[in-house]
């Protein structure tokens, strides 16, 4: 049974904010539901309390929110503020969800503590300086401290492979692909209505968008040269991008945006808490990216709203798509424009997409599943410590 270890009950999430994005967002895709699967006691210790989804977080019940404090800390106050809140309160296992996280529970134990820990994983695989030095020693520091970890769980397949390519320890690993909350994303006409007229635009004019995080290995300048080949062609399709990021980048893209002579056919309606209403816009989402991708949220939620998606061929964005989303080849902009052209022209192609998407998510992709395999995987870490314990008594 699911929770069925009474040594592992008092479970530690750590993360930097709930600032909007996928891995904030499966967060609280988990949390909501954990503390009823075996009855689990979370707590959720951020960096900061701060971002868009933090509100949604606090209004959990049964979960304990923290906030430590330590957003412009040094990393030696961190280790030590996370340290001593990990001994006050006893916890079993501390999940972290990104890199910095994953290496303060590691390092946490060098000073005393005795928790169990377990690494997500959310990424396939980055490029060399793809975050500059920065980056490249946080990569090694993680390969180094790997021994530190009782489980590593990944969202996706390609972050498996990537990670074995780097010789993680196989049996380390785990997968467990992202849920997706097919109540919130569902088709609506009514939203798609109305926020089409506050954009402007008519009900049957084609949309194309990418939706997320603006930054540069999200690939909005191939989007962009793309949309330049496509309207073109097709004079009054209209492009949304929507989301925020760094501020230098988002500079250039608009610049480059006027460039290419899109300014009558392009929306930037900035960061939108609702994406399940940015989704209702779309004929079709794009998702650009050159690098990185583990399970992007946004894949799965546009196929959950029925959007047919077009995604780059990097990462797990082919094992998600199969057959029912298309692929075209990263950083070219041509293809990418060839790929919308088809669908654009084919009615009944889209149609296919969006009947048989929502169906996929429903049956491999539900937030049931993605809890019940986290909690198994929990459950197992919590079976290993009793263990452990047994043994140790066992000598005395």
């Amino acid at each position: 049974m699911v929770g069925a270890n009474e040594s592992l009950r008092n479970l530690l999430i750590l993360h930097p904010n709930m600032a909007f994005g996928g891995a904030e967002r499966q967060l609280l895709n988990l949390v909501r539901a954990l503390p009823e699967t075996g009855g689990y006691t979370v707590t959720v210790a951020l960096y900061e309390l701060s971002g868009m989804l933090a509100t949604e977080l606090e209004a959990i019940k049964n979960v304990r929110v923290v906030d430590l404090c330590i957003g412009r800390k040094s990393s030696l106050t961190r280790i030590r503020v996370i340290r001593h809140f990990i001994l006050d309160n006893s916890f079993d296992v501390v999940y972290s969800f990104l890199v910095g996280p994953n290496l303060l529970s590691a390092l946490a134990r060098f000073t005393g503590a005795k928790h169990f820990v377990v690494w997500g994983h959310r990424v396939s695989s980055f490029k060399y300086l793809e975050f500059g030095w920065k980056g490249v020693w946080a990569s090694l520091l993680t390969r180094a401290l790997v021994h530190q970890a009782e489980l590593i769980i990944s969202n996706s397949e390609a972050g498996k492979q990537d990670l074995l390519r780097r010789r993680y320890p196989t049996k380390k690993i785990k997968v467990v692909p992202n849920g997706i909350d097919t109540i919130r994303f569902q088709e609506n006409p009514a939203k798609r209505e109305r926020f089409r007229a506050e954009l402007g635009l008519t009900p049957d004019q084609l949309v194309v968008g990418q939706i997320g995080r603006i930054v540069p290995w999200k690939g909005h300048d191939t989007f962009l040269r793309a949309a330049s080949i496509l309207k073109k062609q097709i004079p009054d399709v209209v492009f949304l991008i929507v989301g925020s990021g760094e501020e230098d980048w988002v500079n250039h893209l608009q610049s480059l945006a006027e460039k290419l002579d899109l300014a009558d056919a392009l929306r930037w309606p900035g960061a939108m808490e609702n994406v399940e209403d940015a989704l209702n816009i779309l004929d079709i989402l794009t998702v650009s990216s050159r690098s990185g991708e583990g399970f992007p949220n946004i894949i799965g939620e546009a196929m959950a709203v029925g959007v047919p998606v077009v995604g780059s061929d990097v990462g797990e964005i082919a094992a998600l798509l199969r057959d029912i989303g298309l692929l075209f080849h990263c950083d070219d902009p041509e293809d990418l424009a060839t790929v919308w052209r088809r669908l654009a022209l084919d009615v009944r192609l889209r149609g296919e997409m969006r009947s048989v998407s929502r169906r996929l998510v429903e049956k491999e992709f539900s937030i049931t599943k993605m809890v019940e395999r986290t909690a198994s995987l929990l459950d197992a870490v919590g079976s290993t410590r009793a263990n452990i314990h047994r043994s140790v008594d066992g000598k005395h």
